[in-house]
């Protein structure tokens, strides 16, 4: 809980003391977010779209002699 508490409270306290807009914080949430995407979603995703490629395709056939 605390990973999703710290980030709401400190959101509100920056709002709050006046140092950052609200679209300053979401705007960082938004970043944070696509970060994690970008290194923790897209390779697997990546690795898997590039196995299940690789099963579609038919093996080589032997040149016929």
């Amino acid at each position: 809980w605390v990973a999703v508490a710290y980030p709401l409270a400190m959101g509100f306290a920056i709002v709050y003391m006046g140092e950052h807009y609200v679209i300053d914080v979401l705007a960082g949430w938004a970043y944070g977010a696509g970060a994690f995407w970008a290194v923790w979603i897209l390779p697997e995703w990546w690795g898997r779209r590039r196995a299940g490629s690789a099963l579609a395709s038919p093996p080589p056939q032997p040149p016929a002699s």
